[in-house]
Formats: C-alpha cells, structure tokens, sequence
C-alpha cells in the first residue's frame, strides 16, 4: 500500500463447484495443485469485504477516524451459485440467447465454438441495452461502442456459419428475458430492432468485401510464390 492509502483485512468468499470439475474434459489443469484462486474452474470468487480500517503513514498503519467495509461482488456469479452453474452463460437470462444461436447456427455450445458464443450473447446484450438507452451506432462518442459491440458480434456470428442478418432475433430473446426488469427494452424494442439491422447490414457488406479481396490477395500471393 502507498502513503496515505486506507485499507485493512479483506475476506474473500468463493463457490465450490466441486471437485470432479477440476477434472472434467481436457481442462490443461486437471493434474495441478487445486486452491481457491488456480484456474480449474472448480471454485469462484463470488464476492469480497475489505474492512476499511486503517491509513498508511510514514510511522505505520494507523487507525481511521471513520471506519467502514467495503463491499464487492457480482449478481451474476452469485446467479451461478444459486444454480450451481459453473459457467456464466449457462443461467438463465443466458439460455434462451444460447438456444437462438444454437438454431440459427446449427451448432452447439460445446467446445471450440464456446468464446464465439460468449462473444456474442455478451456484446449484443450490451448493445441491446445501449440502444434501449438511446446509444445509436456511430463513429463517435458513446455511440462508437456501440457499434463495435455489433460488429465484433457479427464477425464471430459468421465463424459460426451464420451468414443472414440475426442481430434482431438475439436482442428479441435478451429483451424477453429482461422485461419485468427493464420496461424501457420493450417499448424501445422496434428502435432496438431496427438500429441492430441496420448497422449489421453495413457492416455485412464491408466484411463480404474484406473477406473476397483478402482471398484474392491470398491467391496472388500464392501465384507469386
């Protein structure tokens, strides 16, 4: 701790998925030394106090005037120990997003396609909610965001074999899911829905592009050679 920060004891609480999960499939740490904080997967920090108590000074610690506890933890984590679900997008705002992609893909959430799924049920719920919050897509400010999430969403879509607009269908899903929580995405839904649209039929158009003359540079590389 530097001069002058405040600071104390910290306690730091964690989920035991169990131990068969350390070893399931081909986790790379299955033979190690398991702890609380290794990468196994099997536990999870759900949440930690930092009981602030003390300020750093050239004598020492010493004790604050006002004391208090710092609190931190995540809604979702604890989402996932209350289902027992050792990863976050098995819960249940998740799944049905999971299942939309799983059809429009014909692919399943197993294995190698898992970071694509990730990728896109994370980034188009966050564009679904900005957009509700009237963060358009564009080239600018906040809206630039915006307008990477979709992109970078549609990109690992189309790893997956997804070549028609889909956007809109996955935001449906996220606004269903959210709707006695959120109010403003259903009635912002028709807005939500065709920003998505549009910004994926932009880009949709750039990347075939992108895509046909990086395989003509490809064969005229190869030609050279």
């Amino acid at each position: 701790m530097p001069l002058g920060e405040p600071g104390g004891p910290d306690s730091e609480m964690f989920w035991d998925f169990g131990e068969e999960l350390k070893l399931h499939g081909n986790s790379p740490f299955k033979n190690a030394p398991c702890h609380v904080n290794c990468d196994c997967g099997r536990f999870l920090e759900i949440g930690n106090n930092v009981f602030v108590e003390y300020i750093k000074t050239e004598k020492g610690f010493e004790f604050l005037p006002q004391k208090n506890v710092d609190f931190g933890g995540g809604l979702e984590r604890v989402a996932m120990a209350k289902n027992d679900k050792p990863d976050i997008f098995l819960i249940d705002v998740f799944v049905p997003v999971l299942k939309v992609i799983e059809n429009l893909s014909g692919k399943k959430y197993l294995n190698e396609n898992k970071p694509a799924f990730r990728v896109i049920m994370d980034h188009l719920r966050a564009a679904t909610f900005l957009i509700g919050d009237g963060v358009f897509p564009s080239n600018k400010d906040q809206g630039y965001f915006t307008r990477r999430l979709i992109r970078r969403a549609v990109r690992f879509a189309h790893e997956l074999g997804i070549k028609e607009n889909f956007c809109a269908k996955i935001a449906s899903s996220i606004i269903e899911a959210y709707k006695d929580v959120y109010p403003n995405l259903p009635e912002s839904k028709e807005t939500i829905f065709s920003e998505l649209e549009k910004e994926e039929e932009k880009f949709r158009n750039t990347l075939e592009v992108g895509l046909k003359q990086f395989e003509l540079n490809k064969i005229c590389l190869f030609i050279a050679y």
